[in-house]
């Protein structure tokens, strides 16, 4: 099928524009991640690329990290492929920018520890599927916290990776790079009611983690940013749920805030964006957000809690919009209601610049990949690129 995107060229100079408010009258698209069975599935269809995993060597290095001084992420020529072939998915489908793996996939990976797995029913099935900790995570002690491996989250060699990435980004693209703090805490580390019970019952244990975790993101950050391919952060937390907040607001200001507000800063002193990726009702927390963070895009919505529009019409000129075309529609509904909706959030959040185009969350293998072809092919429409692109 001849999808008009293919030929469309975005650079991170465009994506810039839009998101400052310079650029009024068309978006861009935007992506958190693609599930890699999605990559290769439209790669090996659409694009002629035979596909190389991209996390199947993460996966398997991770194992045993702990006798490890270091990390290499590109130990040979097949994971040379492999970046390659990843950056390719995205410039050939038309991204403002690539989502780097680097940190966000390894430090996922070292900290899965044992996450609970399922048969993945999707069409395009992974195998297995995971899921957060619900109960308890890997970490139910101060024993634990001694015994973890935490030096290997900063043991990684992002010199010769990003020098890599510079050589075959196409000219005028960048990565934006990703870590996650509270969501690990959260999801993986304690688990969800070890979390809640320990902010309680054992405080200074959930301080400790936080910082080792805090200080690691902190760290792989202000490395990060000091090369010419990455364009920006986009820091990865989800706070909440469809009515409020995990936990209370007052301990997300006293404890992540700060953090955050830290990695803002390392982002805008190198001249560099930062965005904050969360899901939730995060409404209570957003004046801090905006004022003491200063993140300069938000991205993750959901209808259900407030449509994207709405937020554009409330938060528009403090702050840039990313994505937006809710998750359960792009699984659930017809081409036609895509469509509409895609034109509806088009004609409401493209006026006035500070809005890129993309998923409400991100592009799962439980979507449709007609129906994300959908979204995008509408985008472009509205923008007049689909028939005839810019470069």
């Amino acid at each position: 099928m001849n999808y008009p995107f293919w030929k469309v060229k975005t650079s991170f100079e465009d994506f810039s524009g839009i998101i400052r408010g310079a650029i009024s009258d068309r978006t861009c698209f935007v992506e958190h991640f693609v599930d890699e069975v999605v990559m290769q599935h439209i790669a090996e269809k659409y694009l002629g690329i035979q596909w190389i995993p991209v996390f199947g060597n993460l996966r398997e290095r991770c194992r045993c990290l702990r006798d490890s001084s270091g990390f290499l992420l590109l130990p040979g020529e097949v994971e040379k492929r492999a970046l390659e072939n990843y950056v390719s998915f995205f410039t050939a489908i038309g991204y403002a920018y690539i989502p780097d793996i680097a940190f966000f996939a390894y430090s996922s990976k070292l900290l899965s520890q044992s996450l609970p797995e399922a048969e993945d029913t999707a069409v395009l099935s992974k195998g297995k599927r995971t899921w957060a900790q619900e109960g308890v995570g890997f970490i139910r002690s101060w024993e634990d916290f001694e015994s973890f491996p935490w030096d290997t989250l900063k043991a990684l060699d992002l010199e010769r990776y990003y020098r890599f990435l510079e050589k075959i980004l196409p000219e005028g693209q960048k990565v934006v790079v990703t870590g996650s703090l509270f969501e690990h805490l959260l999801e993986r580390v304690l688990g969800y009611e070890h979390l809640f019970y320990s902010i309680h019952d054992n405080p200074e244990l959930v301080r400790a983690i936080l910082e080792k975790l805090g200080r690691a993101n902190e760290l792989f950050y202000r490395e990060a940013v000091q090369y010419d391919c990455v364009g920006g952060i986009m820091h990865a937390d989800d706070l909440g749920f469809k009515s409020g907040t995990f936990v209370h607001p007052d301990w997300i200001r006293e404890n992540l805030v700060p953090w955050f507000a830290r990695y803002a800063q390392i982002a805008h002193e190198a001249g560099k964006f930062f965005f904050l990726h969360s899901c939730g009702r995060v409404t209570e927390v957003l004046e801090d957000l905006l004022v003491t963070v200063r993140i300069d895009g938000f991205h993750s919505f959901q209808d259900e809690i407030i449509p994207v529009e709405c937020f554009k019409a409330k938060y528009g000129d403090r702050v840039a919009i990313l994505g937006g075309v809710d998750v359960d529609l792009l699984s659930r509904g017809t081409f036609e209601e895509i469509r509409r909706r895609t034109r509806d959030i088009m004609e409401k959040c493209v006026p006035g610049g500070r809005f890129c185009i993309g998923s409400g969350n991100s592009f799962a293998n439980f979507i449709p990949i007609e129906n994300y072809f959908t979204m995008l092919t509408e985008a472009l429409e509205f923008c007049g690129l689909a028939q005839n692109p810019r470069r």
